[in-house]
């Protein structure tokens, strides 16, 4: 296992893709329209040697990466180390990278800190505790996990799901006015949007009356057949990329 710079993931296979790489093909075909259209994007990455992706600035964006450093500093235990930016590639296939949210000694984690419609639809699958529900109907989550954890080679996966409670909001305007890294800039709307407008600030939040958690969670063990299944559709889909 190695660590990368993420300049390296260009051209690479991206845990964040892995549903695309799993999803069923057409007619005889491995892949499906998604995945090869997002195969033909890493070959025209490899050609270009920058990363043809629009990655502009927005809210929901900078949110969740807020929202990342903020459990990691109140919520999660020593137990978990947030990883952030670190890209990591499989050992023994090359162009098969990851960038988890949070690491222990088992298990992979991804955080996710979404706005109200997906945050209830997807608080609601994890309170299941319905690993097979999750798979059906959140195939990008579950499926990026499995592909960290293949990565890493690890046994246990697990999900975050958070949103602050509106009686906590403070809290988060705290903890924006106590970031000093130097992109403090992308941030500055949350602290602005809850001094504003403290009733109804535009970012999300769980009202008063919900009963709705802030924090969801859900640890299992990786299924062997899921691991494989991905393993073998990654080589197919590395032996497309360098046709």
């Amino acid at each position: 296992m190695g660590v990368l710079d993420n300049k390296n993931r260009i051209a690479s296979i991206s845990s964040s893709k892995a549903h695309l790489i799993t999803a069923n093909g057409i007619g005889k075909k491995p892949f499906s329209a998604g995945c090869i259209t997002y195969l033909n994007q890493l070959k025209r990455e490899k050609r270009f040697t920058l990363s043809v992706e629009d990655n502009f600035y927005s809210r929901p964006a900078a949110w969740g990466i807020f929202c990342e450093r903020y459990v990691s500093e109140n919520i999660l235990g020593f137990k978990y180390k947030h990883l952030g930016d670190v890209t990591f590639t499989h050992p023994e296939i090359n162009r098969w990278v990851g960038t988890p949210d949070f690491l222990s000694a088992d298990c992979v984690s991804e955080l996710k800190a979404y706005y109200p419609k997906k945050f209830t639809e997807y608080a609601e699958a994890i309170e299941s505790q319905d690993l097979e529900l999750i798979k059906k109907n959140f195939k990008q989550e579950y499926w990026q996990i499995v592909s960290n954890a293949c990565i890493l080679d690890l046994k246990f996966g697990e999900t975050f799901l958070f949103m602050p409670k509106f009686e906590n909001l403070d809290l988060i305007s705290a903890s924006v006015e106590d970031y000093e890294g130097s992109d403090l800039w992308k941030y500055r709307f949350i602290h602005e949007e809850i001094l504003d407008r403290p009733e109804n600030p535009a970012i999300p939040f769980i009202p008063k009356e919900s009963d709705y958690k802030d924090w969801n969670e859900f640890r299992f063990e990786i299924p062997k057949e899921d691991k494989d299944l991905l393993t073998d559709k990654i080589l197919l889909a590395i032996e497309y990329l360098e046709s």
